[in-house]
């Protein structure tokens, strides 16, 4: 997947109309329901260690389980970039180290300080809210979509309603004179209204209005997919901090 430019109106529009034909668009939306779930499992997990660290702070055994959690950054790092390569098809590569040497305390004083290393931590926290908000929408958007689609086939045999505000009140037109100025203002009353879908035609709108749905669905999928790739290529660019430490264990 290549990250594309900035498009105009007229191109998103084609985007929009092509985006059921390109296999891309259901890689996106596969993404973002995965994303969901790695960063349910990824909050369980966290909870989890610092829940326990902090129980364990007194016994001193919990500075311990808390002292896993910068590592744990870079291996879901890691974790994401096989993630986004298998599901979107955008390689993030991760930098090589730059620690050569050093004992173990100062290979990992050096991943603490690291600002790669709470690159990832803002990473995990934006992808949280991604992943929730953007499943939320487009499950919602989809099964509204599906539903209108089909609206054709059971108009007749299940009642379809279809819900919008209607104005139900006339517009007046006021005029308010204040001390300096002339005040031209219009003034009505929006309720909720509803129709009922009782003809062919009817329902092919509304199958129509469905099929919009479901193209807005993807092309925003795609939309936060490419946007979040972006970041993704900013904050998971990590370094191999124990790259030296897998060669020494080779050579053992």
């Amino acid at each position: 997947m290549e990250l594309p430019p900035r498009s105009s109106v007229r191109q998103w529009v084609s985007r929009l109309v092509r985006s059921p034909l390109r296999v891309q668009s259901y890689r996106n939306l596969c993404y973002l329901g995965v994303l969901f779930v790695l960063v349910t499992v990824y909050t369980a997990l966290f909870s989890a260690i610092i829940a326990v660290g902090f129980s364990l702070l007194v016994y001193l055994v919990g500075i311990v389980v808390l002292g896993a959690i910068p590592p744990l950054f870079h291996w879901i790092a890691a974790i994401e970039r096989l993630t986004i390569r298998l599901v979107v098809g955008v390689d993030i590569r991760p930098a090589t180290s730059t620690i050569s040497s050093g004992s173990y305390w100062q290979r990992y004083r050096r991943l603490l300080t690291d600002r790669q290393t709470w690159g990832v931590a803002v990473y995990l926290f934006g992808a949280f809210w991604l992943a929730s908000l953007s499943v939320g929408v487009l499950l919602a958007m989809i099964a509204t979509g599906v539903s209108f689609l089909g609206a054709p086939l059971y108009y007749q045999h299940a009642p379809v309603l279809a819900y919008g505000p209607i104005p139900r009140t006339p517009m007046p037109v006021e005029l308010l004179f204040g001390w300096d100025s002339l005040l031209v203002g219009l003034q009505t009353t929006l309720t909720l209204g509803s129709f009922r879908v009782d003809s062919l035609w009817a329902a092919v709108a509304v199958s129509l209005g469905g099929a919009v749905i479901l193209l807005v669905a993807l092309e925003l999928a795609s939309v936060l997919t490419t946007l979040w790739m972006r970041v993704a290529q900013r904050l998971l660019s990590t370094e191999r901090y124990w790259e030296p430490l897998r060669a020494r264990f080779r050579r053992a």
